[in-house]
């Protein structure tokens, strides 16, 4: 939702991605709930609850380390191989099958750290202690020159009972994108078409999911007319080995 003076509105009534507010200020704050974060991965992980951030780090980076570990081995295997060509193609897909596997889970736990230091209790100091007893809060702050996305989780220690907070973008990027070529913009206040440049830099949101991201660009079109600012935005899918920079 977008705050503005104070005035409450929705993005078209929930019906489109697409939205528009009065650009009256130079700062825009977006507000909204998240969602509690699914834990079904940090379970498995060994001796999370007494060393809690480092158990992530020591089980993510030895995924990572047998992954790369494997890539020489299996060429070494290959080269002085006198197995049939088609038994070594047998051999080759389930290798890297084993790979991808090792190598996604290892950036997937890794990519947790920052979730799970949250999570040391601040009166009982156990690791892993916190337990979300609410959805968590997300503010987006985006003025000329800079965009922001916090993210606020609300905590409950599972020992002592100990209610907290914690704020961080975790694992979201965001910054100021480049402004694109003028395109036709229909204005949602005076209803009239016509080819309209930005008025600002868009903001840029990257969520990363191990695998995959989503990259989330907002784009603001003044309209020459009434005045009346435009907000569009768009959605690009990537794979985390193919996203692009940020500036």
């Amino acid at each position: 939702m977008i705050v503005i003076e104070e005035k409450l509105q929705t993005k078209n009534e929930g019906e489109t991605e697409d939205y528009s507010t009065d650009c009256t200020q130079k700062i825009y704050t977006t507000t909204y709930k998240g969602k509690i974060k699914s834990r079904r991965t940090l379970k498995w992980i060994p001796s999370i609850e007494t060393y809690g951030e480092a158990a992530v780090h020591i089980a993510g980076g030895l995924r990572l380390i047998i992954a790369f570990c494997l890539v020489p081995l299996a060429l070494l295997f290959l080269i002085g191989s006198f197995f049939e060509e088609w038994i070594l193609y047998l051999l080759f897909f389930p290798s890297f099958i084993v790979f991808m596997l090792l190598l996604l889970s290892g950036m997937g736990i890794l990519s947790d750290e920052k979730y799970v230091e949250a999570t040391k209790c601040k009166k009982c100091h156990r690791e892993y202690a916190y337990e979300e007893r609410e959805e968590p809060d997300i503010k987006e702050l985006s003025t000329e020159d800079s965009y922001t996305v916090t993210i606020t989780r609300y905590w409950k220690c599972k020992y002592c009972g100990h209610r907290d907070s914690s704020k961080s973008s975790e694992n979201i990027k965001a910054y100021k994108g480049e402004k694109k070529k003028p395109e036709k913009i229909k204005c949602e206040k005076c209803r009239r078409q016509e080819i309209s440049p930005e008025c600002r830099n868009p903001d840029i949101k990257v969520e990363n999911f191990t695998a995959s991201a989503t990259l989330i660009t907002t784009r603001y079109y003044r309209c020459k007319y009434c005045r009346h600012v435009n907000i569009k935005v768009e959605r690009d899918e990537f794979s985390a080995f193919d996203l692009p920079s940020a500036r």
